[in-house]
């Protein structure tokens, strides 16, 4: 009696193994520009499927988009879409309180934005480094967050479009003072009192400034 199952299984291992090889025999550029156009194709599809569905078909989209990179894409209008599609992505990922996944998609999309962003995508942009900003602060990614503050502040044409980005960096700077204190305050006095008992004049004391010797 002939299996079906193990021919449909054999046909479906053949078929991958055909998909594998023709991936791998093709030049980079290629797979990347693939990439683009899968993801580009599936982000199409998400506008078509119930809340839950798209959210994962968008995420796998942007996905596969980011894995083309800015270099494979040449229209600077197309750009700034992708641009705009990762921040999307990255508060919905905030919204789902994945702040590593954010922060790795506001990255992205600021890598599609190019060197003339602030010129020819200046609100995109604005949300982009602020959005960065934030995310790093909360993952305590301290050279991210300067990095990002200090480009949003020196392009800003406004305070009002900086008062945010300067609060989160306020607000961070804040909570690592905070932190530093609460670790290293208790020993302060000790180390303080350690160093006058080695000395001829704190030698004798029992008690310093109501700490017990």
């Amino acid at each position: 009696m002939y299996n079906f199952s193990l021919h449909y299984l054999t046909l479906s291992l053949l078929t991958c193994a055909y998909y594998i090889t023709a991936y791998e025999l093709e030049s980079k550029e290629k797979r990347r520009a693939n990439h683009l156009r899968y993801g580009l194709v599936l982000c199409t599809h998400t506008l078509h499927e119930s809340r839950t569905e798209s959210n994962e078909l968008f995420f796998t989209s942007i996905t596969q988009i980011n894995h083309g990179g800015p270099d494979i894409v040449h229209d600077p209008r197309e750009k700034s879409i992708i641009a705009g599609l990762n921040l999307k992505a990255g508060r919905l990922s905030i919204a789902l309180s994945d702040y590593a996944a954010a922060f790795t998609l506001f990255e992205h999309g600021i890598s599609y934005l190019g060197d003339d962003k602030w010129a020819s995508n200046y609100d995109l942009s604005i949300e982009l480094y602020d959005a960065a900003a934030e995310a790093a602060c909360v993952l305590n990614k301290r050279d991210r967050v300067g990095f990002h503050v200090g480009e949003l502040v020196a392009h800003a044409k406004t305070f009002d479009d900086s008062v945010h980005c300067k609060f989160c960096s306020l607000l961070y700077y804040c909570l690592l003072v905070n932190l530093f204190l609460k670790l290293f305050f208790p020993l302060l006095p000790r180390r303080l009192i350690n160093r006058c008992k080695g000395t001829s004049k704190c030698g004798s004391l029992e008690r310093v400034d109501g700490f017990d010797i």
